[in-house]
């Protein structure tokens, strides 16, 4: 296990988050990663906009999926990597950015 997935999984269990979450966000994050192959500390603002266009468009998941998806890389970028950009700028995936930077 990675010394990143402790640190989130830790957050998310300080958080009194049940093993269905965390489980949950820690998939998805884990798919991010892969989709990039590179660890989602070494990623940014336009990387979380493609993958989630990519959910979006070419794997064509619906409105819950995004949701559950920006939920937990908002939670990862905020909470465990403490990445400002993502609180501040993030919108639903309804919006048209995800952040004012990209």
């Amino acid at each position: 296990m990675t010394k990143l997935r402790k640190q989130m999984i830790g957050e998310l269990q300080l958080r009194n988050c049940s093993e269905a979450t965390i489980d949950s966000y820690v998939h998805v994050v884990e798919r991010f990663a892969r989709f990039f192959g590179k660890s989602p500390a070494d990623l940014g603002c336009e990387q979380v906009k493609e993958f989630l266009l990519h959910l979006k468009n070419n794997k064509k998941c619906k409105w819950s999926t995004l949701q559950v998806n920006r939920a937990a890389l908002r939670f990862l970028y905020v909470r465990v990597l403490k990445q400002d950009w993502l609180k501040t700028r993030f919108l639903s995936p309804s919006g048209v950015r995800i952040c004012r930077r990209c």
